[in-house]
């Protein structure tokens, strides 16, 4: 509320972040201007590069598998999320204070190959899905198991073998009920 922005201005941040100009001004009801260019791609907002996923990541100990019906998946895009990601809801209680009950995570699929990231935050599928801080711990050079931490002192880490891992997704980032984090 202190700086005043030039129509310049906010016409350069409409077409950086992918929003629909008339909508700031009450001329639309769409948010999302009709196509974004990624640089060398346009994608629809519409059709959007990120799905939400109708599972749950639990940030406690998964007890459950969770079953995903494939046909309830919904498509939406985010300004500065590009690549095809996956949205997954939050929780729980295990990785509070970093991740709460609610959250939204927006992660990228980890290809087979590229390096684990030891403490960063991902989504684990194995015959559940959890959201956990992990470790690889390597046998001759080679990741034998996974170990996921809680950021909540309460839960106790504890450890998957990487054959019982499905699935693998970086958290770049998340949703909550305050906005973009």
């Amino acid at each position: 509320g202190k700086r005043k922005l030039t129509i310049d201005q906010i016409h350069r941040l409409c077409d950086v972040y992918g929003i629909n100009a008339n909508y700031l001004f009450g001329r639309s009801n769409h948010i999302y201007a009709e196509s974004i260019n990624n640089g060398s791609e346009m994608r629809s907002s519409t059709n959007g590069n990120i799905v939400m996923v109708n599972a749950k990541a639990l940030a406690g100990y998964g007890l459950d598998v969770i079953d995903a019906d494939a046909d309830a998946f919904k498509r939406f895009s985010m300004p500065g999320m590009h690549g095809e990601l996956i949205a997954i809801e939050v929780s729980g209680d295990s990785m509070y204070p970093t991740l709460s009950n609610g959250d939204i995570l927006i992660c990228a699929p980890l290809e087979r190959g590229v390096a684990i990231e030891d403490n960063a935050i991902y989504v684990v599928v194995s015959d559940v899905v959890v959201a956990k801080r992990v470790q690889a711990k390597r046998i001759e050079g080679k990741v034998s198991e996974l170990l996921l931490l809680s950021d909540n002192s309460i839960f106790q880490p504890y450890s998957v073998a990487r054959e019982d891992v499905k699935q693998l997704l970086k958290v770049k980032c998340r949703v909550t009920a305050a906005g973009l984090k």
